[in-house]
């Protein structure tokens, strides 16, 4: 599920999360399966962030926030798979994913937030990379070591990439779906591919991320995608290579430092440390404008280089917000 905050549409987005619209008269919107972020910019016919995702001029960073409502909120956990997929015989069982059949809620509520919003901030979609699906399926939920995947991935190499072929299947159609339904950019999360060596990465990972992009650039030519792999310092010259339009840094890599090694055909997203949200409003803000100093100007999307964490006072959340807006190149 997906929410707003917003103080004249920029967004926090969490998967579930609260909404504010700046008439003063807090609204708030939530929704399966879509985040929006950011305004247009003055003058501009599209939202600030499609812009910047893009390479166009924008006058400042375009800004959100995302974090899963069983992380953020107190309320939910997890994904846990009852019925790990271990085997071929397993993997032969899994079906071909049908979003219209089986999320189209998600359908419904990016109708109705991209009708709500009416072109005025972008309505980002969100799905996940094959890898971290499958290690989901494989553990039977969150792991520590990723034994089982790695024991599959090193013994029966071709199990795994069967099932690795189906999610990438069934994701490009789902990004496919989504554009259709409303999403004008969509985030994939391949979370757990940085607990793959990168020779490890680039057989298991990569090949199945550049399919999914290749696939939707085929009907969707002009829809950004977003691509975040949290503690992904050592594969960070391997990430451009999937064809995403933006890549998302966490905050343990120099955002500078960064920029520097994706090179200067991607644009890049974060990647302000969700630590830095408890300190003080001075503080937060001295960071915010360290992390858009080092990006430099253009094809940056301000962010957190990971979702909120729980406790995350709320009027720093906001504060957030009012420093990135009020920002100028």
């Amino acid at each position: 599920m997906a929410c707003i905050y917003s103080s004249s549409v920029s967004s926090i987005s969490a998967k579930l999360n609260f909404t504010s619209i700046s008439n003063h008269k807090p609204r708030f919107f939530c929704s399966l399966g879509g985040a929006v972020a950011e305004p247009k910019a003055v003058n501009a016919t599209e939202p600030l962030l499609l812009n910047a995702a893009r390479g166009k001029e924008v006058e400042r960073p375009p800004v959100w926030l995302m974090r899963q409502a069983g992380r953020y909120m107190k309320a939910g956990k997890g994904p846990i798979i009852f019925d790990p997929i271990r085997t071929a015989a397993d993997v032969e069982k899994v079906r071909e994913f049908t979003p219209d059949e089986s999320v189209p809620y998600v359908g419904e509520a990016l109708t109705i937030l991209r009708k709500e919003v009416n072109n005025e901030a972008a309505l980002l979609g969100f799905v996940g990379a094959p890898f971290t699906l499958a290690s989901y399926v494989v553990e039977g939920g969150s792991s520590k070591h990723f034994s089982n995947i790695k024991r599959l991935a090193f013994s029966e190499p071709k199990v795994l990439h069967a099932l690795l072929q189906k999610f990438a299947t069934s994701m490009a159609k789902y990004i496919q779906y989504q554009a259709d339904k409303g999403a004008q950019a969509v985030q994939i999360f391949d979370s757990w591919a940085t607990e793959l060596s990168p020779v490890d990465f680039e057989e298991f990972s990569l090949p199945y991320l550049k399919q999914i992009v290749d696939t939707v650039k085929r009907t969707h030519p002009n829809l950004p995608l977003i691509l975040y792999a949290s503690g992904s310092g050592g594969l960070i010259e391997r990430l451009p290579l999937t064809g995403v339009d933006v890549v998302s840094l966490d905050w343990t890599v120099d955002m500078a430092e960064g920029r520097k090694r994706l090179g200067p055909n991607v644009a890049v997203q974060g990647n302000v440390d969700p630590g830095v949200l408890f300190g003080s409003k001075e503080f937060i803000t001295e960071r915010i404008k360290d992390t858009v100093r080092k990006a430099g100007k253009g094809k940056h999307i301000l962010n957190l280089g990971h979702g909120i964490v729980v406790g995350t006072p709320e009027e720093n959340v906001a504060h957030f917000f009012e420093v990135a807006k009020g920002l100028r190149y």
